[in-house]
C-alpha cells in the first residue's frame, strides 16, 4: 500500500484536516482509491475542512469525508458513540453519507467519563477539552479487562452501569438512553472490523494525526499532553511505513489551545496578521486561543523528541513540510516577525524555509504552502 502520514508539528490547529483533504483530492485525480485512517486521539479533534460551499469540522470522521473518502478508526482511537452519531447527522444534513470502518477493540467513552473529566480540577488545570478522553484512557489503563467496542455491542446498558459505578456517580437516565441508542445506531451503521479489505480495496492509505506532536503522551511537554501517541510512534506497530511520505504541517506562526507551553507574546501580531479563526473560538474548557511568533528552537525540540531523523533513515521516509494559513500574513511573500532571543526574524518565504532547514536535523523533500485554509477550500502549491 502507498502510505502518507499527516502530522501537526506543534500544539495542534496547524491545518491537518485541509492537508488530508488535499491529499485525498490528489489521489482521486490520479485514479487511486484512498482511505483515511485515524490512528490516535478521539472526538477532541477539530479538523475544519471546506469543499466547495460545504464546510465541516471533523472530530470522529476523517478529513476526506466531504470527498466521499471512507474513514477507518484503528484500535488506538477512543470513540464516543454519542458524539459520533451527532456528527453523522450533521454530515447527513449537508448531503454527505460517510462510510466508516471501526476496529472492534476501540476504547469507548461514556457520558460518565465526560462528566468525570469536566469535574476534575487537576485535569482541567493541566489543560483539557472536556471530552472525557483522559478519564476513559485512565479507566482502561487501570483495568485492562474493561470492555471494548465489540464486547459492549449486545449489552451497552450493562457496560454503562459498570462505568458509572467505577466513577461513583449517580445514574443520569437521559444520558444513558442517549448512549444506548447511539451504540445501537453505530452497530447498524458502521462496519466494525479489523480493516479486512483495505489491502485489496484501497491503494492509498492516508494516516491522519489527531493532535500536534508536542501534545504526544510520550514526547510532548508533560503534563499538558493528550493520552495518545499522535506521531509516528502511533503508527509504526500497525503499518509498514517504509518509504512512506510524511507531511509535517505548521503555520508561519505558533498557536496553542489549552494550558501549558505558551507561544511568545503575539500581541503585536495584529500589525501583521489578519486572524480569521472560524473553528478556534475563545470558549469551552480549553479557553482562549493563543497565537504567537514562530520559534525555530521549538521546531528543533519537536524533531529531537520524536527522533524524526532516526525514523527518516530507518524507514527511508520522504518528509515534506506544509505551511498553511499563509493568507494570514500581511503580504503573500513577506512574513515579518519581531526579533527576540527565542524566535526567528525573516523577511521572505524563502528565508523562512531556509531557517526551518537550519533548525532541523531532517532532510526536507518538498515544501508546500496553502493560502486559503481558513476562508475557503484550501489551495496548495509547491513552494520549492
Amino acid at each position: 500500500m502507498n502510505i502518507q502520514v499527516v502530522l501537526g508539528s506543534f500544539f495542534g490547529d496547524e491545518g491537518k484536516g485541509s492537508t488530508v483533504q488535499w491529499l485525498c483530492h490528489k489521489a482521486i485525480q490520479r485514479g487511486e482509491q484512498p482511505l483515511v485512517v485515524r490512528y490516535s486521539g478521539g472526538p477532541q479533534a477539530g479538523h475544519r475542512i471546506v469543499c466547495g460551499d460545504v464546510e465541516h469540522i471533523c472530530s470522529s470522521f476523517g478529513s476526506g469525508v466531504l470527498l466521499g473518502v471512507p474513514t477507518f478508526l484503528t484500535k488506538e482511537v477512543m470513540i464516543d458513540p454519542i458524539s459520533m452519531k451527532i456528527e453523522y447527522e450533521v454530515l447527513k444534513s449537508k448531503g454527505v453519507m460517510p462510510q466508516l470502518f471501526i476496529h472492534p477493540h476501540c476504547r469507548v467513552i461514556t457520558p460518565y467519563d465526560v462528566l468525570s473529566n469536566q469535574n476534575d480540577t487537576k485535569v482541567l488545570g493541566d489543560g483539557s477539552c472536556g471530552k472525557g478522553i483522559f478519564h476513559a484512557f485512565s479507566r482502561y489503563a487501570h483495568d485492562e479487562c474493561q470492555k471494548r467496542l465489540h464486547d459492549l455491542i449486545d449489552y451497552p446498558d450493562e457496560y454503562l452501569a459498570a462505568v458509572r459505578r467505577y466513577w461513583h456517580q449517580e445514574p443520569i437516565w437521559e444520558y444513558e438512553e442517549m448512549f444506548v441508542e447511539a451504540v445501537k445506531w453505530l452497530v447498524n451503521y458502521a462496519q466494525i472490523e479489523c480493516l479486512p479489505k483495505a489491502e485489496h480495496d484501497y491503494n492509498k492509505i492516508i494516516l491522519e494525526g489527531s493532535q500536534g506532536l508536542l501534545l504526544d503522551m510520550e514526547a510532548g511537554f508533560m503534563p499538558h499532553c493528550t493520552p495518545s501517541q499522535v506521531g509516528l510512534n502511533g503508527v509504526k506497530d500497525s503499518f509498514d511505513i517504509t518509504g512512506a511520505e510524511v507531511f509535517l504541517v505548521m503555520r508561519p506562526y505558533l498557536t496553542r489551545h489549552g494550558n501549558g507551553y505558551m507561544p511568545i507574546d503575539g500581541k503585536t501580531a495584529k500589525e501583521y496578521f489578519s486572524f480569521e479563526e472560524p473553528s478556534n473560538a475563545d470558549d469551552g474548557y480549553q479557553g482562549v486561543f493563543k497565537r504567537g511568533f514562530f520559534e525555530d528552537r521549538l521546531l528543533m525540540r519537536v524533531c529531537d523528541r520524536h527522533r524524526l531523523d532516526n525514523d527518516q533513515q530507518k524507514y527511508q521516509l520522504k518528509i515534506n513540510l506544509v505551511v498553511t494559513h499563509l493568507d494570514c500574513i500581511l503580504k503573500e511573500n513577506l512574513i515579518p516577525h519581531l526579533t527576540t532571543e527565542n524566535q526567528l526574524a525573516f523577511d521572505s518565504l524563502d528565508a523562512f524555509i531556509q531557517k526551518i532547514c537550519q533548525a532541523t536535523s531532517i532532510e526536507i523533500n518538498h515544501f508546500y504552502g496553502s493560502y486559503s485554509p481558513t476562508l475557503s477550500e484550501a489551495q496548495f502549491r509547491k513552494l520549492s
